[in-house]
């Protein structure tokens, strides 16, 4: 009878551990803007992750941590496979979720192949999707912010936002080739106080693979799970079989 009781509990600790270990782990990676592409010397940088949650549903973190004091973005694009044909809808997570930024932060968000130039400061060519943010100073995009969007489409996985934005025809030209860029605002230095940067499509180096942490609950769990089977292991070597 005992040999079946701690048969079950062995099972059961297995399948808290397995559980536990087979949590989702999101796989993505990191844009790191940096390049300089017109405009005033950004003194910082801006990193985005794409991660996919789950087919169709891929979490997009702005990252402006890196900013230096006074920065502040005033828009910024991505671009997406030119073969992928679904709308997406894009919204950010709820609560302390969707980061740090003020709630109005956002003032706009335009999603449309090859038509966004991100206004005429950034000389990166069109992107699919821009994000425009608001320049009152209460609800900026500010340094030291995050803000973490929730984005969904039919069998969309964050593989599908590594592509270049398209050359600008005239009567404006400007060169596409950019996996992402940005207008920054607030630029503390003499001059102009508006710059962009960005990350080219062959800057390899700058392009970081990521996983990110299973959730709190499931670590909790896994650590449950791991307990369980060492108090098993311990319990089966301490017990004397001739009991059995």
């Amino acid at each position: 009878m005992k040999h079946v009781f701690r048969w079950t509990s062995f099972c059961a600790l297995m399948a808290l551990a397995v559980g536990a270990g087979s949590a989702r782990s999101y796989a993505g990676f990191e844009l790191k803007l940096a390049d300089p592409i017109n405009g005033g010397e950004v003194q910082g940088q801006l990193l985005a992750s794409f991660a996919t949650v789950t087919t169709g549903e891929v979490a997009l973190t702005l990252d402006a941590t890196q900013l230096v004091k006074g920065e502040y973005v005033a828009s910024w694009g991505f671009n997406l496979d030119p073969s992928y044909k679904d709308s997406l809808k894009i919204a950010r997570y709820s609560g302390s979720a969707g980061g740090t930024a003020p709630g109005k932060a956002i003032a706009g968000i335009e999603v449309e192949t090859n038509d966004n130039d991100l206004g005429s400061q950034v000389k990166a060519g069109l992107f699919d999707i821009e994000f425009k943010f608001a320049s009152k100073s209460a609800d900026r995009f500010d340094f030291g912010d995050k803000i973490v969007l929730k984005i969904t489409g039919k069998d969309l996985v964050a593989e599908m936002f590594k592509f270049v934005s398209a050359d600008k025809p005239k009567p404006n030209p400007s060169e596409g080739g950019w996996i992402s860029a940005a207008e920054i605002r607030g630029i503390p230095t003499r001059g102009e106080t508006s710059g962009s940067i960005g990350m080219l499509g062959d800057s390899g180096g700058g392009i970081s693979p990521t996983v990110a942490v299973p959730e709190p609950a499931s670590l909790a769990m896994m650590g449950l799970g791991l307990g369980g089977l060492g108090l098993y292991r311990r319990l089966t070597k301490t017990r004397p079989t001739a009991s059995d």
